[in-house]
């Protein structure tokens, strides 16, 4: 059994650590050059994106540390956690999918691949309304390509078998 506050801190510290491998080691294997044929109407270059996601884990991996100290209920209550075989199961299920969707992506594609991996992870974590399978699982991937390939110019993969 592990304590909320440990628990926060080890989150917190590998989040810290995956940051900093982002920061410097994803920037050096991507293009820094400016995404052709967009000249002047893009500043962002493919190098920006692992920059941003750097960040966002630092402040995420930073609030982890701090929640317990700032948001604790008391300062003598420090709640034990056990973890579920359950919850484990549902981690791993989600980290096969995690791993097997770049597979997917070249394969199928950022539209299709992305559709099917929110589709089953939609149904695998109990989605059945309808109406939330459409909008998690079609209308974020619509929405998310036409950003990324039409507002900011950014080639998204269109996969082996279809492209």
């Amino acid at each position: 059994m592990m304590s909320e506050k440990k628990i926060n801190l080890s989150i917190g510290i590998v989040s810290i650590i995956l940051s900093c491998a982002i920061y410097f080691l994803v920037p050096f294997e991507v293009n820094s050059d400016p995404i052709p044929g967009t000249g002047d109407l893009v500043r962002i270059t493919p190098a920006t994106i692992p920059l941003i996601c750097a960040v966002a884990f630092v402040a995420i991996g930073g609030l982890f540390i701090m929640q317990p100290y700032v948001f604790s209920k008391s300062d003598d209550q420090d709640d034990d956690i056990t973890f579920s075989r359950d919850g484990l199961v549902r981690g791993f299920v989600t980290l096969l999918m995690v791993i097997s969707y770049p597979v997917l992506l070249e394969a199928l594609g950022f539209l299709l691949g992305t559709t099917v991996i929110l589709f089953a992870l939609n149904l695998y974590f109990g989605t059945r309304k309808i109406w939330q399978l459409v909008l998690g699982a079609v209308i974020l991937p619509i929405c998310l390509t036409y950003i990324f390939g039409s507002l900011m110019y950014v080639p998204l993969p269109d996969g082996y078998l279809f492209g």
